[in-house]
């Protein structure tokens, strides 16, 4: 996993970090206490510039690839365009603004702040389209789609329509499941629900749906605590961000650690390095291949940075670049073949099916961009290029059909294989069935990219050395 630092980073605590939208993740926004929002290039590694607000700055959001917004403690929204270097005052709080998000389904910029209220903005000019009144302050919140979800003071979570901002009433009201302050939430991908974090090192998986069946499957965990000796450290969870591709989530603590979850299995997959100070947020790219962590104090040590660590107050933005997807990729299987060691064929199929979720999602995604093929041959030759070196920055070694349904796919130093058996100093054996597991997510991601386009098919696989066949079957309706 390779990883750097952003040059010049804020000169005091930084609050959030997000990447431009739209696949277009060459830029990341960053808000610090230092009254400032900056703007990194991050394939540069560089520092482009900033703007300022009057006092500190909680929060910032990217509206399309050169507008942004920004709150904090001087209780006005702003927004600035990079491109154009125009400013605009859109209105404020009478508190200071805590959170500011776009909402790219509704088009709409919401604010929430202290003063207990919530504000829906017109993201063009300065008009605010609408107030909902709060029981308290507004710590967090985030979208899925045409749901709002809101952590206040006081443990309370309310859910809104933003169809029907205008009634200003939730469609429902939630107490959180942790016994303690809400830090910060973050909703699924698919829209079926969101995670919650609390001071108390604990995280919590809801879903929306108020079925019974349903909420049966939500649960909580504890993380981001450390032993020494008779005593546990307990730490505040400040940050979660969704892998968009994998459903797979990150949570970022003041013990300074970043872990990565499965949240549909209750697994943690890996944990990164500790870093110099607290995680204060987390984000990644719209493609997935980047992850920005924001390592900053975040007062664990009290209001005099003297008591802290010396290296500890430093703010820095590291980038753990796109082998984070080898990476991500590399640990799911090595749990599940840890975990199946003795039953391949369950292990097969949990991976199989990771990867058709994950397939199925992105193809939805990209299809928005990109036209719809008619043909099927067509599309098995779009898969081999263009999504090809999307997944694995290379087109296929070669192609051949029998021209009834049914297409051989060969890469001859496919990625994904590779870069995991390397990584782990294995050997690959084509012989060893534990090491078709490897490639088992693989059939997976191709038949939900497939399936998602109109194709339903059978996907199975073969090792040779670093090479992989896969054999495509659009005869067949089940994998």
């Amino acid at each position: 996993m390779s990883e750097y630092q952003l040059q010049n980073p804020p000169t005091d605590g930084i609050t959030t970090v997000h990447f431009s939208p739209n696949n277009q993740s060459q830029f990341l926004l960053a808000s610090s206490w230092d009254a400032s929002v900056r703007l990194y290039d991050v394939n540069q590694h560089t520092f482009r510039q900033m703007y300022k607000h009057a006092g500190p700055v909680l929060d910032c959001c990217f509206i399309d690839s050169s507008r942004t917004a920004s709150g904090g403690l001087d209780r006005l929204l702003k927004v600035f365009d990079f491109n154009t270097q125009q400013e605009i005052v859109m209105g404020y709080h009478d508190n200071a603004i805590r959170c500011v998000h776009y909402s790219p389904e509704m088009n709409i910029l919401i604010t929430g702040s202290w003063d207990s209220s919530i504000k829906f903005w017109d993201s063009r000019v300065p008009n605010c389209l609408g107030t909902c009144s709060l029981p308290d302050k507004v710590y967090t919140l985030d979208s899925a789609g045409e749901l709002l979800v809101v952590g206040t003071a006081q443990r309370k979570v309310s859910i809104w329509d933003l169809r029907k901002i205008s009634t200003n009433t939730p469609i429902e009201n939630r107490e959180s499941n942790l016994k303690y302050q809400t830090r910060c939430i973050r909703c699924f991908p698919n829209k079926q629900g969101y995670v919650l974090s609390s001071i108390e090192g604990r995280v919590a998986v809801e879903f929306f749906d108020a079925n019974p069946e349903i909420q049966k499957k939500k649960y909580a965990f504890k993380c981001h605590r450390a032993k020494e000796g008779a005593i546990e450290n307990i730490y505040p969870v400040n940050a979660i961000a969704f892998h968009k591709q994998y459903g797979t989530f990150a949570t970022g603590g003041s013990d300074a650690f970043v872990n990565m979850w499965d949240g549909a299995n209750k697994k943690r997959l890996c944990q990164f390095h500790q870093y110099p100070a607290g995680i204060t947020s987390l984000a990644f790219s719209p493609e997935g291949n980047m992850l920005a962590i924001a390592s900053s104090y975040n007062y664990e040590y009290g209001s005099d940075p003297q008591l802290a660590p010396n290296d500890i107050t430093k703010n820095n933005i590291f980038m753990v670049d796109e082998t984070l997807f080898d990476y991500l990729h590399m640990s799911v299987v090595e749990y599940y073949v840890q975990e199946n060691e003795n039953d391949v064929d369950s292990a097969a199929l949990c991976l199989s099916q990771i990867g058709y979720r994950v397939g199925y999602s992105l193809s939805e995604r990209l299809s928005k961009e990109n036209p719809r093929y008619r043909d099927e041959l067509d599309t098995v030759k779009y898969l081999c290029k263009e999504l090809w070196i999307c997944l694995f920055k290379k087109q296929v070694d070669n192609l051949r059909t029998n021209h009834q349904g049914v297409y051989v796919i060969h890469d001859g130093r496919f990625r994904l294989l590779q870069q995991t058996l390397v990584t782990m100093n294995k050997p690959i054996d084509a012989t060893n069935r534990l090491h078709t597991l490897y490639i088992a997510y693989s059939t997976g991601l191709l038949r939900g990219i497939l399936t998602n386009m109109g194709y339903p098919c059978r996907v199975t696989a073969e090792i040779a050395d670093f090479g992989v066949k896969f054999q495509i079957d659009m005869t067949l309706t089940t994998g």
